[in-house]
């Protein structure tokens, strides 16, 4: 089974008898098939309809309702294709060549009269109409944007209309129509090194005016708070939350990222706080507290994991092969032990991370540094795309690449634990206090 979505309801109304569609592909002697579910009252399920190969040209990647109140399904296909169907029958009501190459992933709006897709090949994202006026299985090219990148997942604002189509909005007030993201391979990374710094950052669209198609377009304060501080890996599915506000991403790397594009979201944040927490990112791998050896003395804090500093007489980091470079020789000792100590960073290993997980070509002529949590590092350039170069502080020799968003700057770090330790102590006084409590009320009863 590849792909399960429930029938969408009209103004938020319970359906009588629920019903979801479901995608499938061949297995043995089973063709793949596309079929309709339902529940009735006493939760026995019932197909509705099946459809199998050959009337359906291939295993379907993904299944959702499309046209106004989910009235077809639509059908997601390795070719480029995407095909329609009836959503009571079962019958064929047309087929979209959508992409150059295969189709990763569409999307609709709430009222499924918008459709969002995304190719790898083509690298582009593509906005079409099923509402009023467009023939059932049939939908109408609206907006195209070109990526810069292979496009893995796409998400459409869910409130997004027609009518917001045709509005004349002014700078001031766009918002995030569109979400796409997606990005190189890990071992493409691995061997011929990453693109753009920002390629695992989701690519935040809006309505351009006019015929101006979809248009890149970055929340207010989206700069300063963390463009190119997402993911180190592809991203493989996004979504809105139902306001649109607020947007996830889940990559590759195993994180899921949570984003604000709120308007006001650059009024949030208090001076002078840290890249970490400007950035509105929250990861799902948080760290535990790592074990006492850890927290042992430990050397002075630096400003942030993975800051753009270099090494005197080294060279950034090119595209498509980073290889730092030693520093000069002709450099006096003393000054050079002193700017060794300034630029390099201090930090602190959140998660672990071993290379063989996300198959690290061995060929690769980019070293990977497997980390283990707790492990105390010194970060030496930041090599972009989410990716820091440096090594662990008792092996100086072995320098590697590991995910930027794996470490936290010292300082920060040793500020969790003092915050950690602050709720532990805050909990313990709160259950003393409510145990005292009750023994008071035992002794007057």
């Amino acid at each position: 089974v590849r792909c399960v979505e429930w029938a969408p309801s009209l103004n938020g109304e319970k359906q009588h008898e629920p019903r979801f569609a479901v995608c499938s592909n061949s297995f043995k002697q089973r063709p793949a098939a596309l079929a309709l579910m339902e529940f009735n009252s006493n939760l026995a399920a019932n197909c509705l309809f099946t459809v199998e190969e050959p009337i359906l040209p291939s295993g379907a990647t993904q299944v959702t309702w499309a046209g106004y109140g989910g009235s077809q399904l639509c059908t997601v296909h390795g070719g480029g294709e995407l095909l329609f169907w009836h959503g009571a029958a079962g019958s064929l009501l047309g087929r979209l060549e959508a992409h150059k190459g295969p189709v990763s992933q569409v999307s609709f709006t709430s009222d499924r009269c918008l459709m969002a897709s995304c190719g790898r090949e083509d690298m582009q994202v593509k906005l079409w109409s099923l509402g009023p006026g467009v023939q059932p299985g049939q939908a109408v090219l609206l907006r195209c944007f070109q990526s810069d990148r292979p496009m893995n997942a796409v998400a459409l604002r869910p409130a997004l209309t027609h009518e917001d189509l045709d509005a004349n909005v002014g700078a001031e007030a766009r918002q995030c129509d569109c979400l796409a993201g997606g990005g190189q391979d890990a071992r493409d990374v691995a061997l011929v090194g990453a693109g753009t710094d920002d390629q695992f950052d989701p690519q935040s669209l809006c309505l351009g005016g006019g015929e101006g198609g979809l248009e890149e377009y970055a929340p207010p304060g989206y700069e300063e708070r963390g463009k190119g501080s997402g993911h180190f890996g592809p991203i493989h599915a996004l979504a809105f939350s139902a306001d649109g506000m607020l947007c996830i991403s889940a990559s590759e790397d195993g994180n899921i990222r949570l984003r604000d594009l709120s308007m006001d979201a650059a009024t949030t944040v208090p001076q002078g706080a840290s890249t970490a927490q400007t950035s509105q990112v929250a990861a799902t791998k948080v760290a535990a507290v790592p074990p006492a050896a850890a927290q042992a003395q430990q050397p002075a804090a630096g400003q942030g994991a993975g800051a753009r500093r270099q090494l005197p007489g080294q060279q950034p980091p090119q595209a498509a092969h980073i290889t730092p470079q030693p520093m000069t020789q002709a450099q006096p000792a003393s000054q050079a032990t002193q700017d060794d100590s300034d630029m390099r960073l201090k930090a602190v290993a959140i998660c672990d991370f071993d290379p063989a997980c996300i198959g690290w070509p061995p060929q690769a002529s980019q070293r990977p540094l497997p980390l283990r949590r707790g492990q105390e590092l010194e970060v030496v350039q930041d090599a972009g795309s989410g990716w820091s170069w440096g090594h662990a502080v008792d092996n100086p020799g072995m320098l590697g690449l590991f995910p930027t968003s794996y470490a936290l700057p010292l300082a920060r770090y040793k500020e969790m634990l003092q915050a950690a330790a602050d709720a532990d102590r805050r909990r313990a006084e709160v259950t003393a206090a409510a145990v005292l409590q009750q023994q008071r009320q035992q002794l007057m009863q």
